[in-house]
């Protein structure tokens, strides 16, 4: 998945060390609280049947 980087950072993305799986779900939380959701006036839920 590109993510929207330019081939350059890609490049440089694939040298470096994957990152831990906490580390990743802790930017992922910081980001979702702090920019995606940040000016929300209200949630909702998705969900399917079981």
């Amino acid at each position: 998945m590109k993510q929207g980087l330019n081939p350059l950072m890609i490049g440089v993305a694939k040298l470096l060390p994957a990152s831990s799986r906490q580390s990743g779900d802790a930017f992922w939380l910081d980001q979702t609280r702090t920019v995606h959701t940040r000016t929300a006036a209200a949630y909702g839920l998705v969900l399917r049947p079981v």
